[in-house]
């Protein structure tokens, strides 16, 4: 797909695993999960055509879940579409879902698709290729601790037994997913709110879009200093 080589992996479709009774069955949930591990992006598929708020079943959640634990870049397919009787209240409510479900990979593209009217397929690889590109990006030390310094003099974390947490210092660990780590005092005691406020700041400011994103905190001196 212009000049790119994609292998697309075909899983077999994973329902709840009560009613999963087939040994074959099974054995393909098995290969689909372990498919997973070695993925660089996933698209799950659901079905528009059923009744609004019930398009993300049980299953479906837990396997978005898997795809964000494994670092995944994630898009969602919404086949069927052809069939959807109000799309605008249909894309608002799976909107919802994902970002109060999943706050730590909010934004993830929700693609419109027909595979029986082959539309809206272009608009699902270059969702793919976007959120590839998010995966592996990559930010500058030195772009990072401006950011830094500047959400945390827009928001300044709080104070513990008179003492205010500080945010010193932050670099990049890696990529695929991006993985951050900042340096500090008192980081443990740091509230989940204020994670989730760098998470959100972090992905709007440098455009991550949907892929997951990891923050880890450590209380060391600045590795930086001397460079």
């Amino acid at each position: 797909y212009k000049d790119r080589e994609i292998k697309l992996i075909d899983t077999a479709g994973i329902r709840r695993g009560s009613r999963i009774d087939n040994t074959l069955e099974k054995l393909a949930v098995m290969d689909a999960r372990r498919n997973l591990q070695f993925a660089e992006m996933a698209i799950v598929v659901i079905d528009g055509s059923l009744p609004i708020n019930t398009q993300i079943e049980k299953q479906d959640l837990t396997l978005i879940q898997e795809v964000i634990t494994e670092g995944r870049g994630l898009v969602i397919a919404v086949n069927k579409w052809d069939l959807v009787k109000d799309p605008k209240a249909l894309r608002e409510e799976l909107r919802y879902q994902m970002d109060e479900r999943f706050a730590h990979s909010k934004n993830v593209p929700i693609i419109p698709i027909s595979a029986q009217n082959h539309r809206g397929l272009e608009e699902l690889l270059e969702a793919v290729l976007e959120e590839e590109k998010n995966w592996n990006k990559r930010i500058t030390t030195r772009n990072l601790n401006r950011w830094l310094e500047y959400v945390t003099q827009k928001h300044m974390p709080p104070a513990v037994s008179g003492r205010r947490i500080r945010l010193k210092y932050m670099a990049q660990k890696k990529s695929r997913p991006p993985t951050f780590v900042i340096f500090g005092n008192q980081l443990s005691d740091l509230p989940d709110s204020y994670v989730r406020y760098l998470s959100h700041q972090l992905r709007n400011d440098f455009d991550f879009g949907g892929v997951p994103l990891r923050i880890q905190f450590k209380n060391t001196k600045n590795p930086y200093a001397d460079k």
